[in-house]
C-alpha cells in the first residue's frame, strides 16, 4: 500500500484547529513502517482517539520529503485520493 513513508516523505506532525483551544499540533516523526506500526499500536493498546476525532477527521500533516521527486510523487497520490484542498479562488 502506498502511503507517504513508501512514497520517500517523512509526517513530522499533526495539527488540527479546535473550536476552544484553537491550533493544536501533535509531533509524530514517522519515517519508516516500523514507525507506523509502532504508533499504531499505542494508539490500540493504550485506547486513545486520534486528534482528528476531534474535528470529524478534518486535519493536516506537515511532511518533509528527502527530495522534490518524492513530493511530487506524495502531492499527485494525494491529490488522486481526494485529500487535497484546492482553493479555488
Amino acid at each position: 500500500m502506498e502511503n507517504i513513508i513508501s512514497l520517500g516523505g517523512e509526517v513530522v506532525d499533526v495539527l488540527i484547529e479546535h473550536s476552544v483551544y484553537g491550533q493544536i499540533v501533535g509531533t509524530l516523526g514517522l519515517a519508516n513502517q516500523s514507525d507506523i506500526n509502532d504508533f499504531m499500536s499505542r494508539v490500540k493498546n493504550e485506547n486513545h482517539k486520534l486528534l482528528a476525532s476531534l474535528t470529524n477527521g478534518i486535519h493536516l500533516h506537515n511532511i518533509s520529503c528527502k527530495d522534490e521527486a518524492a513530493f511530487n510523487k506524495i502531492q499527485q497520490r494525494l491529490d488522486e485520493l481526494g485529500f487535497l484542498y484546492h482553493d479555488k479562488t
